[in-house]
């Protein structure tokens, strides 16, 4: 006997409100909207960031002294990866003002990415991945112990989530990727995310940045995991030493 299944989506149910559809559609990754309100059955592919770069790139400015700052890193030994951000804590908004990455062809020690690290800013915290436990093939010291003994200000713990809203109601993890995506996601919607517009390596990786079926493409992606390590992190960034905090006149985060 022939089986017919009918697809039926949250439109279809009329006793769910607005705000509550609103409420969880928020609540999902983007790659999952259409199969929870839809129920389309399908893997998630396409862009992790559908976002013009017109929408998060700013000219470069003189960053207010009363910003903290904060790098992210990411390891390997052919494609290690920092980027560095300005945090504004009163408007919970950060921009991305530098980055670098390996050239895919040289081997960097963990002294190399330690000197380029400094070279920015000794005094800047730094946040790391929680592979950063693993060693250094050219050393056998671990990755962040290395990087710390070489002078940079490596955070205590690797990057994870503020520990409010985590937990069995959210269901996120501490270390969630999806968690973390969808925070910059949404961070970059609500004008809150910013980059500079020369950085033309970080939007290369944003815009090639993708799923296929379901999952994350893990190619040409170190730019991309240490930003959300900066992100997650951002409660961590610091003020300059014996820098003023007196309050300055803030960019325009839609147009500087």
């Amino acid at each position: 006997m022939p089986k017919a299944y009918v697809v039926a989506g949250w439109d279809d149910v009329p006793h769910i409100e607005q705000r509550t559809k609103d409420a969880l559609l928020a609540s999902y990754p983007l790659h999952e909207r259409d199969v929870r309100t839809k129920g389309i059955p399908k893997l998630g592919s396409g862009a992790i960031y559908p976002v013009l770069d017109d929408v998060i790139l700013v000219k470069p400015y003189v960053i207010p002294s009363h910003w903290r700052k904060l790098c992210a890193v990411d390891f390997g030994t052919k494609n290690p990866a920092a980027v560095w951000g300005a945090y504004d804590h009163e408007t919970d908004a950060l921009v991305i003002y530098d980055a670098w990455k390996g050239d895919g062809q040289t081997v960097y020690t963990t002294g190399q990415h330690a000197d380029i690290v400094r070279s920015r800013g000794q005094w800047i915290p730094c946040a790391w991945p929680h592979d950063g436990k693993g060693s250094d093939r050219g050393s056998g010291t671990q990755y962040a112990t290395g990087m710390r003994d070489k002078g940079v200000n490596m955070l205590v713990e690797h990057a994870q989530h503020a520990e409010e809203g985590i937990g069995e109601e959210t269901k996120t993890a501490l270390t969630s990727v999806e968690g973390g995506l969808k925070s910059i996601y949404d961070a970059m919607m609500e004008g809150r995310f910013k980059v500079f517009g020369h950085l033309s390596e970080w939007f290369s990786e944003k815009n090639l940045y993708h799923r296929k079926d379901g999952k994350i493409v893990k190619e040409r992606d170190h730019l991309m995991d240490a930003s959300r390590y900066l992100w997650i992190s951002r409660r961590f960034a610091s003020l300059a030493p014996n820098e003023s905090t007196a309050r300055r006149d803030r960019p325009n985060w839609k147009t500087a």
